[in-house]
C-alpha cells in the first residue's frame, strides 16, 4: 500500500467513526505529525466537498493542564466547520458524540486575511476584529481518549463543536492573560483559570498559528474564528448536563447536552 493510499484509508476510518459516533481502538500509533496533518486535510476536503464550510481554526494543547491530561507537549491545530458552530444557549445532541468534554476558551475573530509567514505581532494584532468567549466541545474518535499526539492531529485536533458566547471585546480593552474564567456544570463551579494558561497569552497562540498553518497549505482569512485552547482541564460531560463558562469582562457562553 502506498503512503497516499494508507493516509486515504486512515481518513476514511476517521470519517466513518465520526459519522457513526463509534470509537476506534486506535488510528495509527506510528503516525508522524506530517502524515497526521495530511489525514486532517483529507477530512477537511471531504467535508467541504459535501457542502460544509470552513468557519475557522482551533489550536489545541496550549495549556499545562491539558498537556498533563493527554500527555502531549506542543500545540496542534485543526479546522472548525460551520455545521458544528452553535450560538450561546443552544442545545447539542449527545448522540452525535462519543465521549465529549468541554473547554473554556478565548477566541479571536479576524477582520482581514493574514499574510504568509513570517507574520509579526503587529500585523496579527491589526487583523483581529474582536475577542469572544467560547465553549469548545471536544470529542475523540479513539476509545477512551487513548490517543497519541499525531492521532489527535489526524482526528481534526479532536474537534467536536463550538459555542460562541455573548459579550466580547477588543484586544486593546482587555488584559487577556489576566482574564479569569469559571466553568460550571449544572450550576456548580468545577474549574477556574485565567487567560495566561494559553501559552502565557492567547494572542501568542494566534501568532503561533499564523506562522504554522501554511505547513498544511492553509491561510488565516477574514471572518475566521480562531480558538486559542482550553484554559482549564477538560471537563467530561454527558446527556442532561448544562455547561456555562463565565469570564469576568469578556462575557459568557452556555450549552445544554440533550
Amino acid at each position: 500500500m502506498t503512503d497516499a493510499a494508507r493516509l486515504d484509508r486512515l481518513a476514511e476510518r476517521l470519517w466513518e467513526a465520526r459519522a457513526r459516533a463509534a470509537p476506534l481502538s486506535s488510528v495509527d500509533p506510528t503516525l508522524t505529525d506530517r502524515d497526521a496533518y495530511a489525514v486532517q486535510m483529507r477530512l477537511l476536503d471531504r467535508a467541504l466537498r459535501g457542502g460544509d464550510r470552513l468557519a475557522g481554526w482551533k489550536v489545541a494543547f496550549t495549556s499545562k493542564a491539558v498537556w498533563e491530561q493527554l500527555g502531549v507537549r506542543e500545540p496542534a491545530f485543526g479546522p472548525l466547520l460551520a455545521s458544528r458552530m452553535l450560538e450561546d444557549g443552544q442545545s447539542l445532541e449527545s448522540a452525535c458524540l462519543i465521549r465529549p468534554g468541554v473547554e473554556a476558551e478565548i477566541a479571536f475573530r479576524l477582520a482581514e486575511d493574514l499574510p504568509p509567514p513570517p507574520v509579526s505581532a503587529e500585523v496579527a494584532r491589526r487583523a483581529v476584529a474582536g475577542v469572544l468567549p467560547t465553549i469548545e466541545v471536544v470529542d475523540c474518535r479513539c476509545r477512551d481518549w487513548k490517543v497519541t499526539g499525531p492521532e489527535a492531529i489526524a482526528d481534526s485536533a479532536c474537534a467536536g463543536a463550538v459555542v460562541v458566547g455573548t459579550g466580547g471585546g477588543t484586544l486593546d480593552a482587555l488584559d487577556l492573560p489576566a482574564e479569569p474564567v469559571t466553568v460550571a456544570i449544572n450550576g456548580t463551579a468545577v474549574a477556574t483559570a485565567n487567560g495566561s494558561a494559553a501559552l502565557g497569552d492567547p494572542f501568542r497562540v494566534l501568532l503561533w498559528l499564523a506562522n504554522r498553518i501554511t505547513d498544511a497549505g492553509q491561510r488565516l482569512r477574514a471572518g475566521d474564528l480562531i480558538l486559542t485552547g482550553s484554559l482549564a482541564p477538560i471537563q467530561w460531560v454527558r446527556r442532561g448536563d448544562a455547561v456555562a463558562v463565565s469570564f469576568e469582562r469578556l462575557g459568557s457562553a452556555s450549552v445544554r447536552f440533550v
